[in-house]
């Protein structure tokens, strides 16, 4: 069959095999995309129908590229009937047309992670909460954790409490998911919770999806969490067919409920599966693949493979050591430099990843200064931006009238007189009559304790939303949003501001104004729900340009599925990279060297590691060690671009506190002294772990300042703290 003719013989084997569940370990580089695509070309032309195929993956991006290769390979609009898309577009789309079953209308809003922690930051308040010290994003981090392990609010207060926090956030759960409800409003965590519920409690409906899917395939199977698993194994039932295609040793979201036990079990969970793996690499030359697999090597838990490729030896990965992140960012631009000069590259060709966002300052000031352009990815997402998203909080009310978290965001935008102690009164009046608060609007003369002034300001406010609620179903989206831009005159209150950052949002409503009609023009008789739908599920990756020549920077983490010539893999150094959150424990360090992996592998001919010797952080100089996981690489494909290297064979590796130490940081190593001092690492019930960075005063009024993770400093009395330290 020509369609197999450019597969090599395992990925044939995996591509036409069709007698059981299967799943085919893929290597990085080895072709993954390649095999999927192959086999549903493949089972579409042995005649299975392509709509009762369903392929699932983890970004807008994979699933577009996958059916343009698919539409490819059998020349036949049949692919366009597939089922294909990210978990949560797909079982969105279930949810539009089951939803009632719930007891949700078919037009419910789909929450994003920010309109999720504003929901907990109105909770807090409504609930006058706000002096407790809690951060809603934080809570809102700790209320998806527990849905994506499929742990409801009673499970979670009987059984998972371990401190004050969990305490607060047992009793917050609950009423969060009802104010979801009221809202007709899902978050990401419910578009899977939710078809979970509908399949377990409809044997009816359950039956008409099993006899819909066929055959199930899934992409990246190492990122799926409980939630998706569950669904898997819900929908596959006997005749079903299901292949999974993924890389254990490229599980990198254990800190958003990626189950790496679910690659692992899978052959314990689906009697008679048979295992394929891809091991043969087309990316990358072998000196990076000996660095990648002396680095992977030293995690416990993986399912066996070995890489290996027939492309040249290549060059050494270089090491640069630097005196700090100013050092390392100017080190980083002069050697960008040198390799578009001795090998004649583009920008494009070169990507720069970090652990963490807050790297890329000092790298991008030495890339201005040096007139290297750049774009970041993963950084505020196009959709994400204030005017944007306030422009599609008013689509989305327009749709939804008990989305109130929407109409929070544009009751005063343009500013309109309505402040927020009239709100809080209005929706106190909601509460109190068991209203929505867009019905509140149209008896807003009944609450008394809100000026006559501002009534007559929400009264015209409500007159605009419902002329264009009427107008939806009657004008196109690019019309609608077109002639709502023009009634709130959002452009002429930007031009006429004049700044730099006025013009900036000028320009990114005009964006939103091309990328809807682009919209249109791609996706006939499109609905604004439709779009609405997408854009909520949009990641940063899906945005991401690559049609201008710049250097791409972005953080490990969105680097994943991407590659690049060269790669430079910045703030190796103990606390950085690994990066330490909950102390060490093992399945947290095999996670961040999963981490490293991928960043290795996605280069094919070149490899800068990075470290710096001391880094400012915490708000003081921090005095770094480099990282574990460069004394693991294979010290035969590495070399110090500024020093001979080698591993510190026979002396025991300083950690980051011995160089506290050693700089005169008063940090206290004994466990028998527990009082505290500058560098101690402490935990606190609400904050969670930190770091003593200043202690000022004495006795009762002694003052102590904690840099916690998150990014979140606080100044606590000592004697009321409750610190302890670890």
């Amino acid at each position: 069959m020509k369609i197999l003719k450019s597969l090599n013989e395992v990925q044939k084997e995996a591509v036409v095999y069709n007698s059981g569940p299967h799943i085919i370990v893929a290597g990085a580089g080895s072709g993954k995309t390649k095999v999927l695509t192959h086999k549903i070309a493949y089972i579409i032309e042995e005649g299975i129908e392509p709509s009762s195929i369903l392929a699932l993956t983890f970004t807008n991006k994979a699933a577009n590229e996958m059916k343009e290769r698919i539409l490819g390979l059998i020349g036949s609009s049949k692919a366009k009937q597939i089922w294909m898309g990210t978990f949560h577009s797909i079982f969105s789309r279930i949810l539009r047309t089951e939803a009632p079953k719930l007891g949700y209308r078919s037009n419910f809003s789909i929450y994003d992670k920010e309109d999720s922690v504003s929901l907990v930051s109105n909770m807090l308040e409504e609930f006058n909460m706000t002096n407790d010290n809690l951060n809603p994003s934080h809570v809102q981090h700790k209320i998806s954790q527990q849905k994506n392990k499929m742990i409801y609010p009673e499970e979670f207060a009987k059984n998972y409490i371990q401190n004050i926090f969990d305490k607060k956030v047992a009793y917050l759960y609950p009423f969060y998911n009802k104010r979801l409800f009221e809202n007709n409003s899902m978050d990401f965590d419910d578009l899977l919770l939710k078809p979970i519920e509908l399949l377990n409690s409809d044997s009816k409906l359950l039956a008409k999806y099993r006899s819909q899917f066929k055959y199930i395939l899934v992409d990246e199977f190492q990122d799926t969490n409980h939630a998706q698993y569950e669904l898997l194994k819900l929908l596959v039932h006997g005749k079903t067919k299901i292949c999974v295609v993924g890389d254990d040793a490229q599980s990198i979201y254990g800190w958003r409920g990626a189950d790496i036990k679910n690659m692992l079990d899978f052959e314990k969970d689906f009697e008679k599966a048979k295992i394929f793996r891809l091991e043969q690499n087309y990316r990358s030359t072998k000196n990076i693949l000996l660095a990648a697999d002396s680095i992977i090597k030293n995690n416990s838990e993986q399912i066996n493979k070995t890489l290996w490729t027939s492309n040249e030896d290549g060059e050494p990965v270089t090491l640069i050591k630097s005196s700090d992140e100013k050092d390392e960012a100017f080190l980083i631009a002069k050697q960008i430099k040198q390799e578009i000069a001795t090998k004649k590259l583009s920008l494009n060709d070169i990507a720069i990843f970090y652990r963490i966002n807050i790297q890329s300052r000092a790298i991008e000031e030495a890339l201005r200064r040096e007139k290297l352009p750049y774009k970041i990815v993963g950084g505020t997402e196009f959709y994400q931006r204030k005017e944007v998203k306030d422009l599609i909080a008013y689509l989305r009310i327009l749709i939804n009238q008990n989305d109130e978290e929407s109409l929070l965001r544009i009751m005063n935008y343009p500013q309109r007189g309505i402040g927020n102690t009239s709100i809080v009164k209005m929706i106190a009046f909601a509460r109190k009559h068991n209203l929505s608060l867009f019905q509140t609007m149209s008896r807003i003369f009944e609450v008394i304790e809100v000026k006559e002034r501002i009534q007559k300001n929400v009264k015209q406010f409500k007159i605009l939303l419902d002329k264009y609620v009427e107008l939806k179903d009657k004008l196109s989206i690019s019309e609608l949003i077109s002639a709502l831009v023009d009634d709130l005159g959002v452009l002429k209150m930007y031009k006429e501001e004049g700044t730099s950052e006025s013009m900036q949002r000028y320009e990114n409503v005009l964006e939103l104004l091309a990328s809807i009609r682009q919209f249109e023009k791609d996706n006939s008789k499109i609905k604004l729900e439709d779009f609405l739908g997408d854009v909520s599920l949009m990641a940063g990756v899906d945005m991401m340009d690559t049609k201008d020549n710049s250097l791409t920077m972005m953080t490990i983490h969105s680097s994943k599925g991407l590659e690049f010539p060269v790669v430079f893999i910045t703030g190796c150094e103990e606390d950085i990279f690994p990066l330490h959150r909950k102390f060490d424990t093992d399945s947290i360090v095999d996670e961040e060297r999963r981490l490293f992996y991928v960043a290795i592998t996605r280069a094919e001919k070149k490899v800068y590691v990075t470290y710096a010797r001391s880094r400012y952080r915490f708000g003081e100089v921090a005095y770094q060690s480099r990282s574990r996981f460069i004394d693991e690489l294979d010290e035969n494909v590495v070399e110090e671009l500024n020093g001979p290297y080698g591993k510190r064979s026979g002396r025991k590796k300083k950690s980051f506190y011995d160089e506290l130490y050693q700089h005169g940081y008063d940090y206290d190593f004994s466990q028998e002294q527990r009082s505290l001092r500058v560098g101690s690492r402490v935990t606190h019930d609400v904050f969670g772990m930190g770091k003593i960075i200043a202690i000022t005063g004495a006795g009762d009024m002694q003052k102590v300042t904690v840099a916690f993770e998150h990014d979140v400093t606080k100044t606590l009395l000592s004697k009321f703290a409750n610190l302890k330290i670890v």
